[in-house]
């Protein structure tokens, strides 16, 4: 009987360390949803890290992405955020409304 066997092609190594160097420009084209989650798990989680309910945050996710910008002070506590890439993100979801 045949085993599957891994395969290992050295020309997806070099894809991986390739994407790992743009990780800056593709976290710039993240939506506010991913952003969140990518920083702090789950959108549960930022919601609480930033004292809002579930609720009002998936409506910043959904509807009014521009609003999580009043929580930028709480946001900044979490060392991972800057501010330019949390307007990036803010600016892809509200392109995508459009």
């Amino acid at each position: 009987m045949n085993e599957p066997t891994a395969c290992c092609d050295t020309s997806s190594a070099s894809t991986i360390k390739a994407s790992s160097l743009n990780y800056n420009s593709r976290e710039m084209e993240m939506n506010l949803k991913m952003y969140l989650q990518h920083h702090y798990g789950s959108l549960t989680a930022c919601a609480e890290a930033i004292e809002v309910s579930r609720g009002t945050l998936h409506n910043y996710v959904t509807k009014d992405p521009e609003g999580v910008l009043r929580h930028t002070s709480r946001l900044m506590k979490n060392e991972n955020i800057k501010p330019q890439d949390l307007i990036n993100a803010v600016l892809t979801t509200q392109n995508q409304h459009v």
